[in-house]
């Protein structure tokens, strides 16, 4: 039991520092602009007769676009979550 938890424990603490650089932009100034980009981006997208994959890559560069427009750069990853967290939300309401 002792090497699962310790396992499990260790398990964590890659997760926290795998997303510990995520979860710092997106806390950031810019996080919740970047959130609302990716809403208006999927709620523009979720109408759309495409596939998943291509509304992803299509509201990714909605976003990138609206963010150059206003001098912001943030990782792909960062934009990736937002999606993800918009999608859940549209599909949550």
């Amino acid at each position: 039991m002792s090497a699962f938890l310790d396992w499990f424990e260790n398990l964590f603490k890659e997760a926290q520092s795998f997303l510990a650089p995520f979860e710092r932009q997106f806390i950031s100034g810019v996080g919740p602009i970047v959130l609302q980009a990716a809403e208006a981006a999927v709620v523009a997208l979720a109408a759309q007769s495409m596939p998943g994959a291509q509304k992803q890559t299509a509201a990714f560069q909605q976003i990138v676009t609206n963010l150059q427009s206003q001098s912001i750069t943030v990782a792909a990853s960062v934009i990736n979550g937002a999606i993800e967290v918009a999608v859940a939300n549209l599909k949550a309401q």
